[in-house]
């Protein structure tokens, strides 16, 4: 016999919390689009645990920094065409 189960622990503390679909993959790096004074741009991240709906970076992201949660996707695309600012990607 199987089962699926879900465990539930007890509230666990993270150095930032994102919604799963802010992080994407770009040239082999884990990245989250965070806003900076020109706009956006793809930073690095380190992500820990995650469950169906949020994923722990542990490294790459300060608290209280704005990122795109929704819509990451989109712009990765568009960063892999080479169509964020003056072409350059990083």
């Amino acid at each position: 016999m199987f089962i699926t189960a879900a465990v539930t622990g007890g509230p666990v503390e993270v150095p930032s919390l994102v919604s799963k679909w802010a992080h994407q993959s770009h040239e082999n790096e884990t990245v989250v689009f965070v806003e900076t004074e020109e706009g956006l741009e793809a930073q690095p991240v380190k992500v820990g645990r995650k469950n169906q709906t949020h994923a722990e970076i542990t490294d790459g992201l300060s608290k209280g920094q704005r990122y795109v949660s929704k819509g990451a996707f989109t712009l990765k695309a568009q960063l892999s065409k080479g169509a964020f600012g003056d072409g350059h990607n990083h």
